[in-house]
């Protein structure tokens, strides 16, 4: 294996210098670099299977193979000093069962690895979602990082990708990945948190909640527990949460989940309080614990009762009410003269004309 490598190596050492590739005038970040420049300056994108391609082109973003959230199974082999592969690293593989395995959220993608005439497969399999290709590392020249396959039209959002070669022993390989300039790899590191773990509102009232990701900008998806209780509102163009609705008494949890089939997600406890109408300046509640007592007769007479507010009621009773007078046509006040005597007092209910109550 280590002369095939030193083969290879003698090969391309010139041609190295004499191939075009695009510009490297990219920036860098922590996992990726970006393409500022096309395939020998071109206004569009240029980059074909068989030429080298050593940078990403305008429009692109580039992984190297060793990324964290390009997840390997199986046996592999690796090569992380030679000049020949991007970043000086290749990882390899025979085994049928090996497999690669990633998310990525972009609208378009490229595989970049050698293409030779030695003993490299001719038939490894990609399972993008549920859609399946195969690409091919045979070439009747060698040419190090170059397109072996790619997909201009995928729909933007989340895709599940498998790359295997379960049909043959041959070597097979992934040099680096290439996706859209706006999109990304998820990462094992991916990470989701909110701002508030619990947010206390009043009915009627309106919160907020910020979710912050990682890697940045990755899509969340979001779910209240009980929409009778509070509602949430989502902005369609970035899915950055709006407003948090308390719609009633009770307890409900908001749920931030990244939407990339992680399912990593992190939760807010909303606990909405009834709200409590003011107590007026001028309470209309009647607080007078006395009252005047003026009944009319039908002879000419009038009668005058000191009584409490409770006696006035149920002598209002007593009189509106036909089946207590009914019952009862008389309505007895015991008067109180001074502390030996006490006069008890009637009226009758067909001999009263009217009546009057003066409050204290």
């Amino acid at each position: 294996m280590k002369n095939y490598f030193k083969k290879f190596s003698i090969m391309f050492v010139m041609s190295l210098t004499l191939m075009l590739g695009c510009c490297v005038n990219v920036f860098a970040a922590d996992d990726f670099v970006t393409g500022t420049t096309n395939l020998n300056n071109t206004t569009e994108n240029s980059a074909t299977r068989g030429v080298q391609l050593t940078a990403p082109e305008k429009g692109w973003k580039r992984y190297d193979n060793n990324y964290s959230g390009v997840n390997y199974t199986g046996n592999w082999q690796t090569n992380d000093n030679a000049s020949d592969f991007y970043n000086k690293s290749l990882k390899f593989s025979t085994d049928v069962n090996a497999k690669i395995t990633f998310y990525a959220y972009t609208s378009k993608i490229r595989f970049i690895s050698p293409i030779t005439m030695y003993s490299w497969s001719d038939d490894v399999k990609i399972k993008v979602d549920d859609n399946e290709y195969t690409y091919s590392h045979y070439n009747s020249t060698s040419i190090w990082q170059t397109i072996v396959w790619e997909n201009l039209k995928l729909e933007k959002k989340i895709h599940k990708i498998e790359i295997t070669n379960p049909n043959n022993t041959l070597y097979w390989s992934i040099d680096a990945i290439d996706i859209a300039e706006d999109g990304y790899i998820v990462s094992n590191d991916e990470s989701i948190t909110l701002d508030k773990s619990t947010m206390n509102l009043t009915e009627g009232e309106t919160g907020q909640l910020i979710a912050t990701t990682t890697p940045a900008g990755a899509q969340v998806t979001w779910k209240s527990s009980d929409p009778s209780i509070a509602t949430i509102e989502v902005d369609p163009t970035n899915g950055k949460i709006t407003k948090v609705n308390a719609l009633k008494e009770g307890t409900c949890t908001i749920t931030a989940t990244i939407a990339d089939g992680s399912n990593l997600s992190a939760s807010c406890t909303i606990n909405i309080t009834k709200k409590t109408e003011p107590t007026p300046d001028n309470p209309t509640t009647d607080s007078k614990t006395g009252a005047i007592l003026i009944i009319n007769l039908t002879d000419g007479e009038t009668k005058v009762f000191d009584v409490s507010s409770s006696e006035v009621d149920k002598f209002k009773s007593w009189y509106n009410n036909k089946s207590e007078f009914e019952n009862k046509l008389t309505y007895v006040f015991n008067k109180t003269v001074n502390s030996n005597i006490s006069v008890e007092e009637d009226v009758v209910h067909n001999q009263i004309t009217s009546f009057e109550i003066r409050k204290y």
